[in-house]
């Protein structure tokens, strides 16, 4: 589904937890390289604790708080600090 305004495609984004236990889910299309970047943090992060949102990668840490997945080596190298 391709989205006229930008306003509804982010209500529609924005109340997809709404959906869980549902067996529905909606999904962005990333490009191959952001979905790769996807898989990989997932596989570090857990499914539940990564998400994205206008073609950013979002992961929860331990303390709560949303962090943005801003430069992906820089990401790699804390990782492989903890």
């Amino acid at each position: 589904m391709k989205f006229i305004r930008h306003n509804d495609k982010s209500k529609i984004y924005s109340n997809k937890r709404k959906l869980k236990g549902t067996g529905i889910s909606i999904t962005e299309s990333l490009t191959k390289i952001r979905l790769e970047k996807l898989k990989i943090a997932r596989e570090k992060h857990g499914f539940r604790n990564v998400w994205t949102m206008d073609g950013k990668i979002y992961f929860k840490s331990d303390d709560e708080k949303p962090t943005l997945f801003l430069d992906w080596w820089i990401l790699i190298s804390e990782v492989e600090k903890e």
